[in-house]
């Protein structure tokens, strides 16, 4: 299992290896952002009904009507998104009705995903243990922007060999979510993991990392 952050990157990860294994059959490899993969999940085990599906943006419109003054549907939505990141359901009266509604028309929301599939796993132990018999090697790139939910859900997965990869200092998606150092969580539980420093750069031409080494060395 390799997930990513994007579609994009997911890809060209799958891209990447096809060019790197020419004629080998890669079914077996699972190559999706994190939500696809949930999502897949959740899909194959009929879970938390069948055929789950997520709510389209043009669809988010009805669902959050008469809940809160119109003024106010953008604070509803942080505050439910804030509370599903913390893997949290939300509690208000709208956020509870919203999904209600959500509920009754058999989809989830995009930051339900996560949420469904750690009940899943909770739940149906044998759902989780079937995945992570088959998922020998978890692959998480694009580390740095991973939320807790994302990141507790593929760490459920990885019961054998898990590697990440990333850069703390290109993290630039902390406005978009509860603040979670990923890099910290994962030292934590897996306590005896190998860091391995990547200082080769292989993107940039050498007169650009000199004019970017001696800005880097005035930060404060």
């Amino acid at each position: 299992l390799a997930v990513t952050f994007t579609r994009s990157a997911a890809s060209e990860m799958r891209e990447r290896v096809k060019a790197l294994l020419p004629g080998r059959e890669l079914d077996a490899l699972w190559m999706e952002t994190c939500h696809a993969a949930a999502l897949r999940i959740l899909r194959e085990e009929a879970f938390p009904f069948a055929e789950p599906a997520v709510l389209a943006e043009e669809d988010r419109p009805a669902l959050l009507a008469d809940l809160v003054p119109r003024g106010q549907t953008a604070a509803l939505l942080d505050e439910m998104r804030a509370s599903k990141q913390r893997l949290e359901w939300p509690r208000s009266a709208a956020a509870r009705l919203y999904q209600e509604r959500l509920q009754s028309r058999r989809l989830l929301d995009f930051d339900d995903i996560f949420l469904f599939a750690l009940r899943l796993f909770e739940e149906r132990p044998e759902a989780l243990q079937r995945r992570q018999k088959r998922f020998r090697y978890v692959l998480m790139d694009e580390f740095q922007d991973t939320s807790l939910a994302q990141y507790a859900f593929v760490n459920r997965l990885a019961a054998q060999n898990f590697c990440v990869i990333g850069d703390p200092d290109q993290s630039i998606y902390g406005f978009a979510g509860v603040p979670f150092d990923p890099f910290a969580r994962f030292g934590e539980d897996h306590p005896g993991c190998r860091v391995l420093p990547l200082t080769e750069n292989y993107r940039s031409q050498a007169v650009i990392l000199e004019a970017a080494k001696q800005v880097i060395a005035r930060n404060q």
